[in-house]
């Protein structure tokens, strides 16, 4: 966002977004303090000849930055911008606080100039009661539109990375790569901006990224669990001791102690039959896969299929009516106890009491002269196959051919056919028109009446 409208935002540049005036490539004002071009200094102020330039308190208008090297020289830098064209500078006055000090020795300080053919190396600095002045002269190439003019401080127990600054109250810390962190910070390397104290570590690149002193060991190489192995080398639980590598690998126990990628399934745990279950769960017999718990039960066939401990006992094989006889055993109707193979038999009960597939026929049923009679249906004879009801019977023979219960007396007989006996009247029974009902016929000399 735009805050003070003058066509430049934060992301875009402007250093100073609640001032319209300040922008990248504003008109600059010399030694005013203000970075109007947001080239992170301000101008500095040139004589109207531009044969002399003051840098007048330099930490404030026209200070850059520190630089201290590992052998105690800090490097003190101002810029310079508008160049005169090959002209001598003199009474260039850089000031420096009173309060910086190298211990207990007087400052000395040497000018190292930027350009290498001045010669201006050795220049010294004397103190003064508020500031550390030095005055020199440079000579400057006419290309050069900008430069920066290095003063460095060198003397014992330089404390490296501090910045003191105008007023002597405050202390900066030269943060050489912009991590957020100076050498006295604790940064162990200032032109890395990767490695300073809050850095994460990498382990065991050889490089320590959080100055603390040691490159972390990487967790993958310590023997956390002491077993002799670390992850490095392959142990995939180094809090277990018991797991690493070449352990003895416990089968079913859900740990993989042996490092290969899995735990060892136990014996009983493995489906051989591949029917989905195991001896683990219930398989009786894993070698064959008609056999699981629940599987379909075959009675009778001495195989357990369905793993409860019994084979289902076919219902032929159950004695039901407490005969001591079963189905199998030969019993015909295993719901009647008295029913069964050398049963006594009833004989015409229309019952198979003996189980040999007939009831016995009473000898009364039997047919013994094959008359077609039994003496049930009424054969009063069944030794004599002219015996038999309703057979003709003969007169006078004491046989009960008809077996009405007597005998025919032939007196009893219709010989004429006139449907009348002698012992019903027939005084003729020779002559079909001599009975008891016959018409009388007159004066022939013939009882047609009787």
């Amino acid at each position: 966002m735009d805050d003070d409208k003058d066509g430049f935002t934060e992301n875009s540049g402007d250093c100073d977004d609640k001032n319209a005036e300040v922008y990248p490539d504003a008109a600059e004002i010399c030694g005013d303090g203000v970075d109007q071009d947001c080239d992170a200094n301000d101008l500095i102020c040139v004589s109207e000849d531009k044969n002399e330039v003051t840098l007048s308190n330099g930490f404030k208008v026209s200070f850059v930055e520190v630089v201290y090297n590992e052998d105690g020289t800090s490097t003190w830098k101002y810029a310079v911008e508008e160049m005169p064209e090959a002209k001598d500078l003199s009474n260039w006055v850089l000031e420096l606080p009173a309060c910086v000090t190298v211990g207990d020795a007087a400052p000395v300080f040497e000018l190292v100039s930027p350009d290498p053919n001045a010669g201006l190396n050795g220049i010294k600095w004397e103190v003064t009661d508020e500031f550390q002045t030095g005055e020199f002269t440079i000579t400057l190439d006419k290309l050069w539109d900008k430069a920066t003019v290095k003063v460095a401080a060198k003397g014992p127990d330089v404390v490296l990375g501090e910045i003191v600054g105008p007023s002597c109250e405050e202390v900066v810390f030269e943060d050489a790569d912009a991590d957020g962190f100076t050498v006295r910070d604790g940064d162990c390397d200032d032109a890395n901006a990767d490695i300073r104290p809050d850095a994460e570590e990498v382990c065991g690149d050889a490089v320590d990224q959080n100055c603390d002193g040691n490159d972390a060991i990487c967790p993958e190489a310590i023997d956390d669990d002491k077993d002799g192995v670390t992850e490095n080398d392959g142990d995939c639980d180094d809090a277990n001791l018991n797991v690493y590598p070449a352990a003895a690998e416990i089968c079913g126990d859900g740990i993989d102690q042996n490092c290969d990628g899995e735990d060892t399934i136990c014996v009983e745990d493995i489906d051989d039959d591949g029917d989905t279950f195991t001896e683990n769960t219930g398989d009786c017999n894993d070698a064959d896969a008609t056999i699981y718990p629940n599987a379909g039960e075959v009675c009778g066939d001495g195989v357990d299929q369905d793993c409860d401990g019994f084979d289902l006992t076919c219902p032929e094989d159950v004695d039901d009516d407490g005969d001591t006889v079963t189905e199998n055993a030969g019993d015909c109707n295993d719901a009647d106890a008295t029913i069964y193979p050398e049963a006594e038999e009833v004989c015409g009960d229309g019952i198979d009491q003996n189980c040999d597939g007939e009831d016995v026929i009473c000898p009364e049923d039997i047919d013994d002269d094959g008359d077609t009679f039994t003496e049930k249906a009424g054969d009063c004879d069944d030794a004599d196959a002219t015996v038999y009801p309703d057979a003709e019977e003969v007169c006078g023979d004491e046989i009960d051919q008809n077996c009405d219960g007597a005998d025919l007396s032939c007196a009893d007989v219709d010989n004429d056919g006139d449907t009348f006996t002698e012992t019903l009247g027939d005084c003729n029974d020779e002559d079909p028109a001599i009975n008891p009902e016959a018409d009388e016929i007159c004066g022939d000399e013939i009882d047609q009446d009787c």
